[in-house]
């Protein structure tokens, strides 16, 4: 279960680098990720704060109007100021003259949000302390959460649907193509699924999505991701990296 620190640090990772631009006895660093917070985590950590459900909930409701109500005055072309936040559109494109009057095709013209920090957000952000771990670290794997994409439902996927897992050096990448990729075994170890390399996109560092196989079956499965990644394009290391996720995920059939 995630929590929420009540120390404003963030944490810092040194890696080892070879590239020419490190000066020698010098280290990398990375910002260390915690966990992913959705929308129930946020819910959960107000409640712990002390605030009544019912009040909860119509924060988050007042919420949701209130972006609604920012994306349509962006989208009507105004510039929103906020104490946390500036958003505004912006475009760019070429038409033929004889275009004038009439809608953009698509194609014609690129539609641009630029959504950026207000001082106040970007002061308490950039001012945070950093620690620093004390230890080297490496570039295994480290699966944090995973879940349903699009309902966000931690340690949830659904057969046929989009599945995510989020971590740190994660990106399945390799020459090994039978021993790289997403396992899934199932709870009684008789059943093994592979989701190559080729098949997880986005397929980043920090998240990796893949349609969860129709050969799963509901119910309980251990998962494991394995990885030849070293954070550098098309240089990967000798072995094969893995972690396998700390709990086990249930594997549902997909209802509309």
């Amino acid at each position: 279960m995630e929590e929420l620190s009540d120390v404003n640090i963030l944490r810092a990772s040194a890696y080892e680098s070879k590239l020419a631009t490190v000066p020698a006895g010098h280290l990398t660093l990375s910002l260390e990720s915690v966990g992913y917070i959705n929308r129930n985590t946020l819910a959960r950590f107000l409640r712990e704060d002390g605030l009544p459900a019912k009040e909860v909930e119509a924060g988050l409701e007042f919420f949701d109007r209130l972006m609604r109500k920012i994306t349509n005055a962006v989208t009507a072309g105004y510039s929103v100021d906020t104490d946390w936040f500036r958003a505004a559109v912006s475009l760019s494109g070429t038409v033929p003259v004889e275009r004038l009057g009439h809608h953009a095709l698509p194609g014609e013209v690129e539609v641009h949000l630029n959504l950026l920090p207000d001082k106040r957000l970007r002061d308490e952000i950039v001012s945070t302390p950093v620690l620093i771990r004390k230890i080297i670290a490496s570039n295994a794997p480290v699966i944090q959460v995973i879940m349903d994409a699009v309902s966000e439902t931690p340690d949830v996927v659904f057969i046929g649907e989009m599945a995510e897992i989020r971590g740190l050096n994660i990106a399945v990448q390799g020459n090994k193509v039978d021993e790289i990729g997403v396992f899934f075994t199932s709870a009684d170890g008789s059943k093994t699924i592979h989701v190559p390399a080729g098949r997880c996109k986005p397929n980043t560092a920090g998240l990796v999505q893949f349609v969860a196989p129709p050969t799963l079956s509901a119910g309980q499965w251990t998962v494991r991701l394995a990885t030849q990644t070293t954070g550098r394009k098309g240089v990967y290391t000798q072995d094969v990296r893995e972690d396998v996720y700390a709990k086990q995920i249930t594997v549902e059939a997909f209802t509309p």
